[in-house]
């Protein structure tokens, strides 16, 4: 059996079947949205950047969107949604950047979403202030995630006028 591996860019997303394995490398403030269907063995991802959406963007681009272009991927391959378990990854706040934190709303947007479609929430790795990478593995759909430990603390303040 061929087993399928992919490495997700900003706004990829991707779906295995039965073998293979899904990789996000250096998630800072963005998102690794994983499901995985346990009975079917199928599982998807998507690399979350965004909050907000828009029309030019890829629907695994944005918080807002990744979920339900999953959902589809995932139930025309066979899966049950009342066995989806999600694993997130990522939503860190790297830069002290005055009112911005990208990360956290990411991860907010995601888990109220998950919480709205009753889809258990197994891997909640998100937050603080280190990046790192994730993946999930079929047939047993097993994630693992590395924090990439850094010691940079950079403070930007905007300009004021």
């Amino acid at each position: 059996m061929i087993t399928d591996s992919y490495y997700l860019n900003l706004g990829e997303t991707a779906l295995i079947r039965q073998q293979g394995s899904i990789h996000m490398l250096g998630l800072g403030s963005c998102v690794g949205l994983f499901l995985h269907d346990r009975m079917a063995k199928i599982a998807a991802a998507a690399h979350v950047v965004y909050p907000h959406h828009s029309e030019d963007m890829s629907p695994g681009s944005s918080a807002l969107t990744a979920l339900d272009h999953l959902l589809v991927q995932m139930t025309a391959a066979g899966a049950n949604p009342g066995y989806l378990r999600a694993h997130i990854v990522g939503g860190a706040k790297l830069l002290n950047i005055v009112h911005s934190d990208i990360g956290r709303q990411n991860s907010l947007i995601i888990e109220a979403q998950l919480r709205n479609h009753c889809i258990y929430i197994a891997t909640n790795a998100t937050g603080e202030h280190a990046g790192r990478s994730a993946s999930i593995h079929l047939p047993d759909g097993n994630i693992k995630y590395q924090t990439i430990h850094h010691h940079t603390n950079l403070n930007i303040t905007p300009l004021s006028k």
